[in-house]
C-alpha cells in the first residue's frame, strides 16, 4: 500500500482527533498522528476502504453507531494490563483502604461496590474479586459489586471468558495464579467461577453515556478505579469525568487513577491522599476547601479521616493535620465545585436540594429539605428526590422509606414502582423488585424502563427466554421514539443509546 493511500493531511488529521475526542475520549494530539493513522489504516480496510482519506471523511460524515465505535475502539485502543498492576497502589487498597472500610460494613449492611471503569481484559476487576475474597472470609454472605466497563466490546468478551496466558501475570505474586486459576492445554489459565460471579461486565462510554444512573447500576460506588484511561482523554474531559465520578461515589468513597494521571489540578473536589508510592482521592462532603493529607508507611487510614492523622515531616520541622494546600486564586473549591449554603430568600427548599443532588452532595440534599413538612406536605417530587438520595448512599432501608411513602401518596404512579424495583435491586431482593416492576408495567404496559430492568433480572435468574420477550417489548416501543429523543424516566439516556445497550445484551456480549 502506498504512502498516499495510508496518509491524510493535517487539516483533516486534526477534524478526526477532535471527532474521536468528542465522541470516543480518545485524544490524539499531533504528536500521536503515526498511533492514530497506523489504527484507522486496520480499521478502514474492515469499514470496506482500501484508503484511508475516504474512510476518514466518511467517518466525520455522520454521527458514530454502536458497529463504528466497536471497530475503532478495537484498532485505537490499548488492551496492555495485568493481575495487580500498580503494587504500590494495591498495597494501599489492601492495607489503608479496605481494612476500614470491611469493618464498617461488617457491622452493618456487608455490602461492597466497586467501579473498574476501563477494565479492558479483566485482569483489574478479577484482581479486586480476589483481594475481596482473600480479605472476607465469610465474603458469600456479602452483597459484593464488581461493576466493569469498557468501551471496546471485544475487550469485553475477552474479560468475560476469564483466559489467560502467562503474560498477564507477569510482577504478580505466585499465590494468584497458584490459588485461583485452574491451567488447561496450551498454556492458558482459567479463572474460578468463584472468583468470576462477583463481576459483571457492561459497555459504557465514559465520554458520552450516562453516570450516575440507577438504570445502569454506575451509582453508590464505594471505589472506583479508572486507571490508565484518562491519559487518552484531553483536561476538559479528564475534569468531567471526574466531577461525574465524583457524584458516583458514595460519601468517603475513593476514586483511583494511574499513577501518571494523578494530578489535584484534575480532581479538586476531592481530598487528595498520599500514601506510600501511590496517590488517591476521597469524596468528602464536609471538605470546603482542597486539602491534602499525607499517611506515612506505618500509619492506618482512620474510618473517619477527619479524626488526627500523622502526617510526613517536611524537612523544616512537623507539618500540621491535614496538611491543607493553598486554593487556587480563580479556581477555588467552593467556587467550582461546591454550591453555596446561603440562597436567595424565593428559592425553595427543593430546588436547593436539587443543586445539591445534581452536584453529587446526597448528604446535603437531605439535610436541605425539612422532613417532617416533606412527609406532612405529601409532596412526592420531594420524597423521590429523598429517597434517590439516601440510595446514592447506600442507605436502603431508609430509601425504600420514602419511596413508600410516595407510593402512599400516590399509588397510580408507575414511576414510584420502578424506583422501588431499582432499590430492592440493589438490595439483591430480586423477587420483590420483579413483583415492583410487574406493578409499574401494569400501570404503564408501554413503560419502556420497566421493560428493559425486568429484562435485565429475569437474564440474572437464567430465565432467557422470558428476558428476550422484556428486551424485545422495550426495543419495540423504542422504535416509536426518535433515535435522539430521552428515554421516559432515564434522567437523560438517549433512545438510540438504549437500543444498542439492548442490541449488545441481545447479543450476548453483555449478559
Amino acid at each position: 500500500m502506498n504512502r498516499s493511500s495510508t496518509s491524510i493531511d493535517d487539516s483533516l488529521f486534526s477534524q478526526l482527533s477532535q471527532f474521536l475526542s468528542t465522541h470516543m475520549g480518545l485524544h490524539f494530539p499531533p504528536e500521536r498522528k503515526y498511533e492514530l493513522i497506523r489504527g484507522i489504516r486496520s480499521a478502514s480496510r474492515e469499514f470496506g476502504f482500501q484508503r484511508v482519506e475516504p474512510c476518514v471523511r466518511w467517518l466525520l460524515s455522520a454521527p458514530l453507531g454502536k458497529s463504528q465505535i466497536e471497530t475503532l475502539a478495537r484498532y485505537l485502543t490499548v488492551g496492555e494490563t495485568y493481575f495487580f498492576r500498580e503494587h504500590k497502589m494495591f498495597d494501599a487498597l489492601e492495607k489503608r483502604i479496605l481494612p476500614p472500610l470491611i469493618r464498617s460494613r461488617a457491622r452493618l449492611s456487608k455490602r461492597l461496590r466497586i467501579w473498574s471503569a476501563g477494565c479492558c481484559t479483566g485482569e483489574e476487576p478479577y484482581s479486586i474479586a480476589i483481594l475481596l475474597t482473600k480479605m472476607i472470609p465469610d465474603h458469600e454472605e456479602w452483597n459484593i459489586t464488581i461493576m466493569a466497563t469498557d468501551i471496546n466490546p471485544q475487550f469485553l468478551r475477552k474479560a468475560r471468558e476469564a483466559v489467560y496466558r502467562d503474560w498477564s501475570f507477569r510482577g504478580t505474586p505466585y499465590w494468584v495464579k497458584d490459588g485461583y486459576f485452574d491451567r488447561v492445554d496450551g498454556g492458558l489459565y482459567v479463572l474460578k467461577q468463584e472468583i468470576k460471579k462477583f463481576v459483571q461486565f457492561s459497555y459504557l462510554n465514559l465520554v458520552e453515556d450516562i453516570y450516575p444512573s440507577f438504570y445502569n447500576e454506575i451509582h453508590a460506588m464505594d471505589i472506583i478505579f479508572c486507571r490508565n484511561v484518562l491519559m487518552y482523554f484531553t483536561m476538559e474531559q479528564i475534569k468531567r469525568a471526574g466531577e461525574r465520578f465524583f457524584k458516583t461515589l458514595m460519601n468517603h468513597g475513593w476514586l483511583i487513577v494511574g499513577s501518571s494521571e494523578a494530578s489535584h489540578a484534575y480532581f479538586p473536589q476531592y481530598v487528595n491522599v498520599t500514601f506510600p508510592g501511590a496517590i488517591l482521592y476521597r469524596k468528602d462532603e464536609d471538605c470546603r476547601e482542597p486539602f491534602k493529607i499525607y499517611i506515612p508507611e506505618s500509619e492506618p487510614v482512620k474510618e473517619n479521616l477527619k479524626e488526627p492523622i500523622k502526617t510526613v515531616p517536611s524537612k523544616s520541622g512537623p507539618v500540621p493535620t491535614p496538611v491543607q494546600s493553598t486554593p487556587l486564586k480563580s479556581e477555588s473549591r467552593r467556587e467550582k465545585t461546591v454550591p453555596e449554603k446561603t440562597v436567595s430568600d424565593n428559592d425553595s427548599s427543593l430546588k436547593k436540594a436539587e443543586r445539591f443532588y445534581q452536584k453529587g452532595f446526597y448528604e446535603e440534599t437531605i439535610q436541605s429539605v425539612d422532613l417532617h413538612s416533606v412527609r406532612s406536605s405529601g409532596n412526592t417530587d420531594a420524597m423521590v428526590l429523598i429517597s434517590k438520595a439516601f440510595a446514592n448512599q447506600g442507605r436502603i432501608k431508609e430509601a425504600l422509606d420514602w419511596c413508600n411513602q410516595a407510593i402512599g401518596v400516590n399509588k397510580l404512579d408507575p414511576s414510584f414502582y420502578h424506583l422501588k424495583a431499582v432499590i430492592y435491586q440493589e438490595e439483591g431482593n430480586i423477587d420483590q423488585a420483579s413483583a415492583a416492576l410487574k406493578k409499574a408495567l401494569y400501570l404503564d404496559p408501554e413503560f419502556i424502563l420497566a421493560y428493559f430492568t425486568l429484562g435485565h433480572l429475569t437474564l440474572q435468574q437464567g430465565k432467557t427466554q422470558e428476558s428476550q420477550k422484556h428486551f424485545d417489548n422495550a426495543f419495540s416501543l423504542l422504535e416509536t421514539h426518535d433515535q435522539d429523543d430521552s428515554v421516559p424516566g432515564s434522567e437523560g439516556m438517549t433512545v438510540g443509546r438504549l437500543r444498542e445497550i439492548i442490541q449488545f445484551v441481545k447479543n450476548g456480549e453483555l449478559a
